[in-house]
């Protein structure tokens, strides 16, 4: 019998879904089905106690919202139950927040910054913890019983984020002009284990990035933003999108979730 795997999440399913056209024909014992839509759809998505997902009451969303739905993967609700596994990709991990904590602190024993209000690194490690678990995914999706359920956190942004203009990547600009990139990658790592940490303690394994995709500063490496394409008009997302990943990161994060649900 084929492994039934779901594959549900936000735009960043796009690298995946492309990965797994180019790779399918070598996984016959695999039958995947992808559900995704954009992230301010998707995180409005509904799921009942027997684990249907996405548009339950079409009240709630625009007709327009009902078409972008229905156009991506051809439905507007997928039955989890159905599947052995399930993967959840795209969840935001809130790290923008955290640097912004960062930036705005003199941490005793962790970062001294002149003219910033000055904390101790216990309350900091308080926040950050209440940082994380509000990163995690929502009561419905925690202790299943049934499918194996796993999550693929939103990718970190790439390192031409520390070069951008835009006001949105202003928070890593300056943590990056501040501090050396061992710290922002000790920063990153420590906060993305506390996370999976957070949701193995409720029922959700992490499947996290290889190292390889990571640059010194803890951020994605540069080649793998070139080229990546939106999820539904496979249009070449903008220069100044340093969020959203190609092909060849989809790849490396394909196998990833392949080989980790093959060896449990």
């Amino acid at each position: 019998m084929n492994l039934k795997i779901a594959i549900i999440g936000t735009s960043h399913v796009a690298p995946l879904y492309t990965a797994w056209n180019s790779a399918s024909h070598l996984h016959k014992n695999i039958d995947m089905v992808f559900f995704a839509a954009p992230g301010s759809l998707f995180r409005r998505f509904q799921i009942d106690e027997k684990r249907k997902f996405g548009i339950l009451d079409s009240s709630l969303f625009s007709p327009q919202d009902i078409h972008t739905i229905k156009n991506t993967f051809g439905a507007i609700k997928i039955d989890l139950k159905q599947f052995d596994t399930v993967v959840h990709v795209g969840q935001l991990s809130r790290e923008t927040q955290l640097a912004k904590l960062v930036n705005q602190f003199s941490i005793d024993e962790f970062r001294s910054k002149k003219g910033c209000r000055r904390i101790s690194f216990e309350a900091f490690l308080a926040l950050r913890y209440s940082l994380a678990r509000s990163a995690m995914l929502t009561e419905s999706w925690r202790n299943w019983t049934t499918s194996q359920l796993y999550t693929v956190p939103a990718p970190r942004f790439a390192e031409s984020c520390i070069t951008s203009k835009s006001s949105y990547y202003a928070p890593w600009v300056k943590l990056s002009a501040e501090n050396p990139a061992s710290f922002m990658k000790d920063l990153l790592d420590d906060y993305y284990n506390l996370i999976e940490i957070n949701h193995k303690e409720n029922g959700i394994n992490s499947i996290l990035p290889p190292d390889e995709v990571y640059a010194q500063n803890g951020l994605v490496r540069a080649i793998f933003q070139n080229g990546a394409r939106q999820l539904r008009e496979n249009a070449e997302y903008s220069s100044e999108d340093h969020h959203h990943m190609n092909i060849q990161y989809g790849e490396i994060i394909l196998h990833r979730i392949l080989d980790t649900i093959q060896r449990n």
